[in-house]
């Protein structure tokens, strides 16, 4: 057995020997992945009470837009809602395939970028949101003036 080295620059995860799909061609992929049924399903279900629940809220946001926290603050229910219908709902469906990276390595790659890039936009909305609330409190003009809406 060999062991994967779990500290390594993984940008390139198709030139790595245990990602290597194409390398065993006499590999039944879809014979290779676990049915979760019950997990698949509760994920489909949670995404399917979560987002119309958040969309909502971002509609009550969107209704306080005047305000510039309420501006970043729907930014980020907007990131929130694409990175939960990612992450739940293609999770719920593949984990009821019994989908394996190698069956779709394409489609794996590219949602795991989309959700990649849509944490790190919650995440950067989140410190703006740290810092326009951090300038509001302590008065501190130059923030207050970044964020100051005309």
């Amino acid at each position: 057995m060999i062991e994967i080295n779990q500290f390594r620059w993984n940008i390139l995860m198709d030139t790595q020997e245990e990602y290597n799909c194409s390398g065993n061609s006499t590999i039944d992929w879809s014979t290779r992945g676990t049915v979760r049924p019950y997990f698949g399903v509760f994920c489909l279900i949670f995404a399917l009470v979560t987002i119309p629940l958040y969309l909502l809220s971002a509609q009550v946001i969107w209704t306080l837009r005047r305000g510039s926290i309420y501006k970043v603050m729907f930014v980020l229910a907007v990131a929130d809602i694409l990175t939960l219908f990612v992450n739940s709902f293609t999770f719920g469906i593949f984990l009821i395939m019994g989908e394996v990276y190698c069956m779709h390595p394409t489609s794996h790659l590219c949602l795991a970028m989309f959700c990649q890039f849509f944490f790190m936009a919650s995440s950067m909305t989140c410190i703006l949101l740290a810092i326009n609330r951090f300038g509001e409190l302590l008065a501190i003009d130059l923030i207050s003036s970044i964020f100051h809406v005309s």
